[in-house]
């Protein structure tokens, strides 16, 4: 009758069982599980019958999980001696292990007390080792050191410039090993092989000189690789600063030699051109050293150190060239001429040489050479800027400081002179081409009108003629004019001469 009605309770309401599976499912301790189980499983809606059926399973449940708790307790309690053996036979090979590791370790300290002593021993035999290696290799080098240097002396008549560095570093390096050992023959030795280095830096340079000049990429990388395993690879960027610098010394003493009077009299036709091809040269140079040196940065300070020192050669020679230009005709002339003529003149030519050296620092400001060194370093740039400022300002200092003003002074005041009025424009010129050659008349066209304005005449005119004061105010108006015309050229002038020689 029970497995009955087990039976019939499994197939007419396996809702139920389903329940019952979701119980046994549950692995958690806490009853707040167990409650919510009981909450999905009965409602307000179950029925007696389906209670009391519910609660018949549940004890079956229970009596089955009861069983089965027992029959494990059976066999835990069966299996106890035998676990309590196996962990006593554990605890014994625990200890048994313990004690041999006890005796390996005393044994292993025994052997590391007897193996210092022969460690010390086989440290004292090695260096002797080293030692008479060392002495070996010394007399070795000490024998061999004459041939080293015929060899040396044949590869010196064939120019095998490589293989003669190869040698070199070779050879400093065995030296180095009697430093320590043989320090007289060390010393003695080194000095012989830096005077080979310098021997053969010499013979290398002229060869790198003509690199400089033909700007051959292939054999100045050759050139410098030899130099660079002798330990002389400063001496690279100061050979080339030394070989442009002589070069622009030599193209300035040749054209030097070619200014005569005549040429320098027409100073102001061709030095903005020559100004402009150096700026070019400058640009030239800085992109053959980006080529040549391992970072921007290092060819745009090479660049401005030779910049530099071009410019110290051209202030030389650029300061004798303005000297002689404006002497032309000047005060420092013997060739007569009153001083009407003589200072505008030598204004004239001021004008002209502020505005071209103002025209060749606009084109300093706007080249590729100061863009491309301010994108490399803008330090090198502002020393650049700097070193062509310093250039302008040492040529044309002297003339803005004491001649100009000088000369300027003299044009403001003529007005008030009795003597013939001073013509400086084409207009009050004479014209006559037998009276002026070409060089004359393009000083009489500076880049600004310069002319001076008409002269206040009537000032002495009352010792003549009575004058009324109509009259008077006429020519107080004149006057005023004049000396407004006057003003406004003297500062015309003034501004050409602050941008011409970068003086604010």
């Amino acid at each position: 009758f029970f497995l009955c009605h087990i039976y019939t309770l499994q197939f007419t309401q396996p809702s139920t069982m389903t329940s019952i599976d979701d119980l046994l499912k549950v692995e958690s301790p806490d009853i707040a599980c167990i409650k919510d189980w009981v909450n999905n499983t009965v409602n307000e809606h179950t029925s007696e019958s389906e209670l009391n059926d519910l609660r018949l399973k549940l004890q079956f449940v229970g009596q089955d999980i009861d069983k089965s708790l027992d029959r494990v307790q059976d066999q835990l309690s069966q299996s106890m001696p035998s676990l309590k053996q196996i962990l006593n036979d554990i605890w014994t090979e625990s200890i048994s292990l313990k004690q041999d590791f006890e005796g390996i370790h005393k044994d292993v300290s025994i052997i590391q007390e007897r193996n210092q002593s022969v460690i010390g021993s086989l440290s004292s035999v090695h260096g002797i080792q080293s030692k008479m290696n060392l002495c070996v290799d010394s007399l070795s080098e000490i024998y061999h050191w004459e041939v080293r240097l015929k060899k040396l002396n044949a590869l010196f008549d064939k120019r095998e410039f490589e293989q003669i560095a190869k040698e070199l570093t070779l050879m400093r390096s065995r030296v180095d090993m009697l430093q320590h050992n043989m320090p007289s023959l060390y010393e003695q030795r080194s000095v012989i092989v830096q005077q080979l280095m310098d021997k053969l830096e010499q013979m290398v340079m002229p060869f790198l000189n003509e690199v400089f000049e033909k700007k051959d990429y292939r054999s100045f990388r050759h050139f410098a690789q030899i130099l660079t395993q002798i330990d002389k690879k400063h001496e690279i960027e100061q050979q080339y600063i030394l070989n442009r610098v002589h070069t622009i010394k030599e193209l300035l003493q040749h054209s030097s030699q070619n200014n005569n009077v005549q040429r320098l009299h027409s100073l102001h036709h061709w030095l903005l051109e020559f100004l402009l091809n150096t700026l070019t040269y400058f640009q030239s140079e800085y992109e053959w050293c980006v080529q040549i040196f391992s970072h921007k940065q290092e060819a745009a300070q090479i660049t401005r150190t030779l910049i530099a020192n071009v410019c110290d050669e051209l202030t030389l020679e650029l300061r004798e060239w303005l000297r002689t230009f404006v002497a032309i005709g000047g005060d420092d002339d013997d060739g007569g001429g009153d001083d009407n003529d003589r200072k505008p003149r030598v204004m004239r030519k001021f004008l002209l040489l502020f505005e071209i050296f103002n025209q060749f620092w606009v084109a300093l400001q706007n080249s590729r050479l100061v863009s491309s060194m301010t994108a490399a370093s803008d330090t090198d740039a502002i020393h650049l800027l700097r070193n062509i400022e310093r250039l302008i300002t040492s040529l044309l200092g002297a003339y803005y400081k004491r001649d100009y003003v000088r000369l300027d002074r003299y044009l403001l005041f003529s007005i008030f002179e009795k003597s013939s009025p001073i013509a400086i424009s084409t207009a009050t010129h004479p014209t006559n081409d037998a009276d002026v050659d070409a060089d004359d008349a393009d000083l009489m066209s500076p880049p600004i009108d310069i002319t001076t304005p008409s002269r206040i005449r009537w000032i002495h005119e009352n010792q003549l003629n009575t004058l009324s004061f109509v009259e008077l105010n006429e020519r107080i108006e004149d006057s005023v004019q004049i000396v407004m015309e006057s003003v406004q050229h003297s500062q015309q002038r003034c501004l050409l001469m602050s941008h011409g020689a970068l003086v604010q």
